[in-house]
């Protein structure tokens, strides 16, 4: 009966041993020497079993101990953990890990090797955390050439036309530079009658919607122009919206015409960038 008795005590505490360690619970299990469990003594095996476990030395003493829980041959398969916290000291701030009230069971599968600079990690949808940062669906048009139009209907400017795949976040859609050090990127306006008034519009479509409406142009009187000295000019980053569709796949275009006759407006060496917001 004692060494039954032994067999039972040893199968109750919850313990791991690695070296000298003994994780077991925060009350001290008695030691049956007459070979009869005492009545007095169930009880402590259940608040054993449902305490706190902690490390103890191979006196059993509690306390902090120097060695492994568990090693490359001898490991645990699985663990089942409400809540982690890990911290140095003891009492102090620990960093808790806590699991959500989940749907459904995933797994989180983290890199094979650290990164060579620090960059942000990405969880993707299969559960396999990336090092980097999250890409963006994004277009860059041509250039839009020395582009020009006396066009009152809206024609659409050349080249600045981009084709995107959308998740459902807001996209941003803005006119820059063609790049080339000197290509003089710009919108512009011009008229060659004194009794004009040089300004246009420009839209912006998203496939066959209109989604945004700006003019550009002088706003002063057409009596203050002199023929030949009346264009404006403006830089391409004038131009910009934030678009906010479903998730899909959409074309944005620039399209511009004159307001009044002896009117110009034009569109030089821009390009049309469209991006997904992260």
């Amino acid at each position: 009966m004692k060494n039954y008795l032994k067999i039972f005590i040893w199968s109750v505490a919850i313990f791991c041993v690695t070296g000298t360690i003994l994780i077991a619970g925060t009350n001290n299990l008695p030691t049956e020497v007459s070979g009869v469990i005492q009545l007095q003594h169930i009880n402590k095996f259940k608040t054993a079993l449902s305490g706190d476990l902690v490390p103890r030395d191979s006196s059993g003493n509690v306390g902090d101990i120097t060695a492994s829980l568990g090693s490359q041959t001898n490991r645990f398969t699985r663990t089942w953990i409400k809540q982690l916290s890990i911290q140095k000291d003891q009492p102090g701030n620990p960093i808790n890990f806590l699991a959500s009230t989940m749907g459904s069971a995933y797994t989180l599968t983290f890199p094979a090797s650290l990164p060579s600079a620090e960059v942000p990690l990405l969880v993707g949808s299969s559960g396999t955390i990336a090092y980097g940062r999250v890409s963006i669906n994004s277009g860059l048009s041509s250039s839009s050439g020395a582009f020009s139009t006396t066009s009152s209907t809206y024609v659409d400017v050349t080249n600045l036309s981009v084709t995107i795949t959308s998740t459902g976040r807001p996209i941003q859609i803005q006119l820059i530079g063609s790049g080339g050090a000197t290509d003089n990127s710009r919108i512009f306006t011009s008229t060659t009658a004194d009794s004009a008034v040089p300004y246009a519009l420009i839209n912006i479509l998203r496939d066959s919607t209109q989604i945004f409406q700006t003019t550009v142009g002088n706003p002063k009187s057409p009596n203050t122009f002199t023929s030949g000295n009346d264009n404006s000019f403006f830089p391409p980053g004038v131009l910009h919206h934030v678009d906010t569709p479903a998730a899909g796949t959409y074309v944005y275009k620039i399209q511009t015409k004159i307001v009044n006759s002896n009117t110009s407006v034009g569109f030089d060496y821009c390009k049309l960038y469209v991006y997904e917001m992260p």
